[in-house]
């Protein structure tokens, strides 16, 4: 079953007509987290309906924890556009197409990554955006700098 023809109610949902099972795959955020993945097999579950039906269960379950913690679903492009710069594209929980830029730094005071981000629709365009982000980064690593010279 291709991607195209696959049902709604099938969202993160594949088949392995091979190995008799169907497999659930949900993609995570690109930066921290794993992808979330579990199959069912037929044979466990006594038929190919009855294995179909715990994946959707599984899935379900897996989105409403995931949906909780606020995290971001399906990373379509995920690209590092320069030091500290990165380019996001992904379906919110909402399923709404969105475009981000991330801009991010080390702090060794703090001892924690320090980052921000732009939606592109918002601030009108990609350029802008990257503008935006690499300006921002500058000012935080001039004032990091300032703050605790490296040695």
């Amino acid at each position: 079953m291709t991607a195209a023809n696959r049902p709604k109610t099938h969202k993160y949902i594949s088949r392995n007509n091979g190995l008799h099972r169907w497999e659930v795959r949900i993609g995570m955020d690109a930066i921290n987290f794993k992808p979330v993945r579990k199959s069912f097999s037929d044979g466990v579950y006594g038929s190919k309906r009855k294995a179909l039906r715990a994946a959707k269960l599984f899935r379900d379950c897996e989105l409403r924890l995931l949906q909780a913690k606020g995290h971001y679903f399906g990373v379509k492009r995920y690209r590092e556009l320069g030091s500290g710069i990165i380019y996001r594209e992904f379906t919110d929980k909402d399923d709404c197409f969105r475009q981000i830029v991330i801009a991010q730094y080390w702090d060794n005071k703090k001892q924690k990554q320090i980052k921000r981000e732009w939606s592109i629709r918002i601030h009108g365009g990609k350029r802008k955006t990257m503008a935006l982000a690499t300006t921002w980064r500058e000012e935080q690593l001039k004032r990091l700098n300032k703050r605790q010279p490296f040695r």
